[in-house]
């Protein structure tokens, strides 16, 4: 599954959504992997920091799961977690 999306651009978090990027997650047998493609706009300096986070909901909207990564540096596309 593929969705683009729009967040904050820069260290500070705001209102403002002018960041644009590409995620997509499928999965194989038991295993889940997460991909991000980081577009010009989401970049600052070329570059941008993403700490990826998934958190996993029950059909009540209890939180069942939290997996997060250490902060990445990205410079022109993919980072990538599984589970």
């Amino acid at each position: 599954m593929q969705v683009d999306v729009r967040t904050f651009r820069g260290a500070v978090p705001s209102e403002a959504r002018d960041a644009e990027w590409k995620v997509t997650y499928r999965k194989q047998l038991d295993q889940w992997s997460l991909q991000l493609y980081c577009h010009e706009t989401a970049l600052v300096n070329n570059e941008a920091h993403v700490q990826p986070t998934i958190i996993v909901y029950s059909e009540h909207d209890k939180v069942i799961q939290v997996t997060q990564q250490n902060q990445s540096l990205l410079v022109e596309s993919v980072s990538q977690l599984s589970n």
